[in-house]
C-alpha cells in the first residue's frame, strides 16, 4: 500500500534496519509504557462514559391474508376483462413485500409512526437509560424534562422541537434496520434504542401501524370499486354485463369483509420483540482494546522516526 510503501523509503533513504528500530523502542520502553498506559486508562473511561444500546428485533411475513387477496384480484380481473371495465382501484398484490419495505423507509409512513406514544420524544431527545428506574435520560440541550418543553437550537427546529425531516434521518441512520431473505422472503426489522423497552414497544408500533395503513388502504380501495361497479350497474341494461358486475362487487365485498376480520392484516409475526436483558452494544473490551494497541503502536513509530525527523 502506499502507506506501507512510505514507511519503507523512510526506511531505506534514513538506512534504518530493524535492529536499529527495536533498539530505539528499548530504549524508549519506559516513555513507550507511560505513554500506552495513559491511554490505557483514558480508554476505559472512554468507554465507560458510552451509554449502552439495547436491540430488539421481529421476524415477520406477508399474511396469508393478502396472498388471498391477490388471487382475489386476480379473479376480479378476469371477470371485469368478461365486463369490458377497466377498474383503477384493483391491486394485483404483485412484490407487496418491496413495496412495503419502501413505504417502512418512507418519510409518511415514520410520521404517522412516530407521532403515537411519546416516540418523538424518545428517539430526538433521549441520550441515556436509567436501569433502576427505567426511565429515560434526556438531552439537556434538546428536552427540558423540568419544564417539559422543547429547548433544540438546531436548525429548522420549530419552538425548540427538532425538524421531523432531521428526525427521521437519525433514526434511519442510527436507530432502525430492515432485512429481507431473498429465499423465504421473511423481514428482518429491528431497532437500537438506550431503552429496551422503547425498542420493543417501538416495533410493537411500526408493525401494528402497517397493518393499519394496509387496510385502510384496501378498505378505502375496496369501496371506491364498489361504488364504480354500482355506477356501472345502473348504467347497463344488458343481463351478462350485469352478472359479470355483480359478482365484481361480491369479490370487493369479501375484500372489506377481510380486510375488517384480520387481526394482523399485512404483516404476520413470526417472532415477537422483546425488552432485551443484554445490551447489543458497545463493546467496551474491543474499544479498550483497539486504543491501546494503536496507542501503543503510535508511540514505538514517534520514537522510531522522531530522531531522523529532527535532522
Amino acid at each position: 500500500s502506499p502507506a506501507l510503501g512510505t514507511i519503507g523509503d523512510f526506511f531505506m533513504a534514513n538506512d534504518i534496519d530493524l535492529r536499529q528500530a527495536f533498539l530505539l523502542i528499548y530504549k524508549n520502553r519506559f516513555r513507550i509504557i507511560l505513554i500506552t498506559s495513559a491511554f490505557f486508562i483514558l480508554s476505559i473511561i472512554y468507554s465507560l462514559t458510552l451509554p449502552n444500546i439495547y436491540k430488539s428485533q421481529v421476524i415477520v411475513v406477508l399474511n396469508d391474508d393478502s396472498t388471498n387477496l391477490s388471487n382475489i384480484a386476480s379473479q376480479i380481473g378476469g371477470v371485469s376483462a368478461i365486463a369490458g371495465l377497466s377498474l383503477p382501484f384493483l391491486d394485483s398484490g404483485e412484490k407487496k413485500s418491496d413495496d412495503a419495505i419502501e413505504i417502512l423507509k418512507s418519510l409518511t409512513f415514520f410520521e404517522r409512526f412516530i407521532n403515537k406514544k411519546d416516540f418523538y420524544l424518545a428517539f430526538s431527545a433521549s441520550e441515556g437509560w436509567d436501569k433502576s428506574s427505567g426511565s429515560l435520560i434526556f438531552d439537556e440541550d434538546v428536552y427540558d424534562i423540568n419544564q417539559n418543553k422543547w429547548v433544540s437550537t438546531e436548525p429548522f427546529s420549530v419552538n425548540g422541537k427538532p425538524s421531523l425531516q432531521e428526525v427521521y434521518i437519525d433514526f434511519h441512520e442510527d436507530n432502525f434496520q430492515i432485512a429481507k431473505d431473498p429465499l423465504s422472503g421473511h423481514l428482518f426489522l429491528s431497532i437500537e434504542h438506550f431503552s429496551p423497552q422503547v425498542a420493543k414497544e417501538s416495533l410493537e408500533a411500526i408493525i401494528l401501524e402497517m397493518n393499519e395503513l394496509e387496510r385502510e388502504n384496501d378498505i378505502d380501495n375496496a369501496e371506491q370499486s364498489i361504488k364504480f361497479l354500482e355506477e356501472q350497474m345502473i348504467k347497463t341494461n344488458l343481463s351478462e354485463v350485469r352478472i359479470a358486475l355483480s359478482s365484481l362487487v361480491q369479490e370487493q365485498v369479501k375484500k372489506v369483509m377481510v380486510a375488517k376480520s384480520s387481526k394482523d392484516y399485512l404483516f404476520k409475526v413470526l417472532s415477537f420483540p422483546y425488552a432485551s436483558e443484554e445490551k447489543d452494544s458497545p463493546s467496551r473490551v474491543v474499544i479498550v482494546i483497539s486504543i491501546t494497541l494503536f496507542s501503543f503502536l503510535m508511540s514505538c513509530l514517534f520514537f522510531i522516526f522522531f530522531p531522523y525527523i529532527k535532522k
